[in-house]
């Protein structure tokens, strides 16, 4: 029970474990945090997280447990990028800066925004299927602080595949310590969809004409495409921009995103 964070839901100042709001407390702290203006932080975005993180999740052994709680010390003699990044990993989310505003994203599946054709690009689409050998992993480990040994530092089960062993034809582990996160199944749970997410490999760069504005990091969008045989898959938007070609004297947005889908998130 650490410092006490305002509830952007209802106005109140009080201890919570919910990590939407601790992050947005540590990106606005102009004294031991990051110093960000009030203004800067997209609301409907954090009370959107704060809620996902409070959903009641069940658990295999009976009971709920809430979908992600935050528990942990940052370290001010640590960068401040590096204490957010351990902070992100306790709701599986992500920081992204646009319009003017830091948005906080992921945590779950958010359905589809738009629905895009192949009438809505100005060129071909450009498909990565993988990635390269050095990046790929089958199982996920690592430690957490666990209150069954006073807070100290023990592992969680690993989360293992053997399907995508046998694809891969030998055990790949990724370390991924979570410590800001308390509860074992928690743990579990965070390390799966990290597993998860990191099989689902397609990226791809979308040349859209002018209504790809329409779109911002975060945004789930479905694609359907005859050539690589999409009917309404679904893509997270990573980042966009504008694109000027003079030699053919047309505008558009360039759209780069990674393949999801709600059952990565289930």
């Amino acid at each position: 029970r650490g410092k006490k964070t305002l509830d952007v839901r209802d106005d109140v100042v009080r201890w919570s474990p919910n990590p939407a709001l601790c992050i947005r407390d540590y990106k606005v702290d102009t004294r031991l945090g990051m110093g960000a203006s009030v203004d800067e932080i997209y609301l409907p975005g954090i009370i959107a997280n704060a809620n996902l993180c409070d959903e009641a999740v069940p658990l295999s052994i009976g009971g709920t447990e809430k979908r992600y709680e935050l528990h942990g010390t940052i370290k001010t003699d640590s960068a401040h990028a590096a204490n957010l990044e351990n902070m992100l990993t306790s709701n599986a989310s992500y920081i992204a800066y646009t319009s003017g505003k830091f948005r906080l994203f992921g945590g779950g599946y958010s359905s589809s925004v738009l629905d895009i054709d192949e009438d809505s690009f100005r060129e071909g689409v450009k498909v990565q299927t993988r990635y390269s050998r050095r990046e790929t992993y089958n199982a996920v480990r690592g430690t957490f602080f666990s209150p069954e040994i006073d807070y100290t530092p023990d592992s969680y089960p690993a989360a293992i595949s053997p399907a995508f062993e046998a694809e891969d034809g030998e055990p790949i582990y990724r370390d991924y310590p979570l410590d800001f996160t308390s509860s074992v199944t928690m743990c579990q749970r965070l390390a799966l969809l990290k597993l998860l997410q990191s099989r689902s490999q397609q990226t791809v760069t979308l040349p859209m004409k002018l209504h790809g504005l329409k779109l911002s990091p975060g945004d789930t969008v479905s694609i359907t495409h005859e050539f690589y045989g999409w009917v309404a898959k679904t893509f997270e938007v990573v980042s966009r921009g504008f694109v000027v070609d003079s030699e053919n004297k047309t505008v558009g947005v360039d759209v780069v995103a990674k393949e999801t889908s709600a059952a990565i998130w289930d």
